[in-house]
């Protein structure tokens, strides 16, 4: 079950046939999985998919706060307020001034740093937010942020060359970001896996 938002991305995504075909990808790729931490979750689409084909727990992040609403009323109709921890952050490198677009279609918001447009947000690095997955547990990172996604990945430095936990990236990635995203996750030891090219929003869907 899903409650879509008021906006049209909402809709985009949930008809969308990538959507349509996460639980078939998820089942396999998150079998071993323990903790998957969704990082631009948006109304929690990946989240729920992921409860439902691994029954992972779901650390789940997004910094709209009217979408937001929508991620929290999507996991109450699944009563899944067990499995998935919602939070409402940016992930960043930057711990103030941060705040966050409020545009008419929510996938066109984006974090902005010393601004005093959108919403402020409560900021947070990845590494303190992998801190709060037990040590041991297999983990999976999906993230989609509009182009932030450099940000937050370096914001989780330490836990990608220390938290040999971490198995799996999703990452959206714009193409003007591809090769430097490819260079980092590289330097972090993560070799890519499978690109899904999206033309249309000229962006990839990578796996790492």
């Amino acid at each position: 079950k899903t409650c879509l938002g008021p906006d049209n991305y909402s809709y985009r995504m949930f008809f969308s046939s990538f959507k349509n075909t996460l639980n078939e990808s998820f089942e396999e790729d998150l079998k071993n999985i323990e903790y998957f931490i969704d990082i631009g979750s948006n109304i929690g689409w990946y989240s729920l998919c992921a409860v439902k084909s691994s029954n992972c727990n779901v650390i789940s992040v997004e910094p709209h706060p009217n979408t937001f609403i929508t991620l929290l009323t999507n996991i109450k109709i699944n009563n899944y307020s067990k499995k998935i921890i919602p939070i409402n952050s940016g992930i960043c490198t930057k711990m103030s001034s941060v705040s966050i677009t409020d545009k008419s279609s929510s996938d066109k918001n984006n974090l902005e740093f010393a601004s005093s447009g959108g919403y402020k947000i409560l900021p947070l690095s990845l590494d303190d937010l992998i801190l709060r997955v037990p040590k041991g547990r297999k983990i999976a990172i999906k993230i989609d942020v509009e182009g932030l996604e450099e940000d937050v990945i370096l914001s989780g430095q330490d836990s990608f060359l220390n938290r040999k936990e971490i198995k799996l990236i999703y990452v959206e990635i714009l193409n003007k970001n591809i090769l430097s995203i490819e260079k980092i996750l590289k330097n972090f030891g993560f070799k890519y896996i499978k690109n899904t090219p999206n033309i249309k929003s000229k962006c990839v869907n990578s796996i790492y």
